[in-house]
């Protein structure tokens, strides 16, 4: 199977970008609600929130074909690659990579946030 082009760096920045929006602007609320503020927590909880997206996308698609031809139908487009709506069916590497990336991107995200925050307070040399 070839590799699809549609899923490409583009494909996981906005996949990233949709579940910075649905996942870790709640994840981020309640980080800094209950004082989970360091580089460390912000990265491992915005790669979690990021991992969900990718894995819902999985299972929709999982549950689209279900829906459309049943049970040994899912498994035999599933033993083929992944179904993901709005790309079609991509090959299990492809989606892996896809996967990765997404939560490379929401790590980095939540570092970043961690490391530029507002109202940090910052070492300052006196003078």
């Amino acid at each position: 199977m070839d590799r699809t082009p549609i899923v490409g760096f583009w494909t996981a920045l906005v996949t990233a970008s949709a579940a910075a929006g649905v996942l870790g602007i709640p994840v981020l609320y309640w980080a800094l609600d209950h004082g989970r503020t360091s580089a460390r927590w912000l990265g491992a909880l915005g790669a979690m929130a990021a991992a969900v997206f990718p894995v819902a996308l999985l299972a929709s698609g999982a549950a689209g074909q279900l829906m459309l031809g049943g049970r040994r139908y899912m498994v035999r487009v599933l033993r083929r690659g992944a179904p993901i709506p709005g790309a079609g069916q991509i090959h299990w590497s492809t989606y892996a990579e896809l996967v990765i990336t997404v939560v490379l991107i929401g790590a980095a995200c939540g570092v970043l946030y961690a490391l530029l925050r507002p109202g940090q307070k910052r070492r300052t040399i006196s003078t």
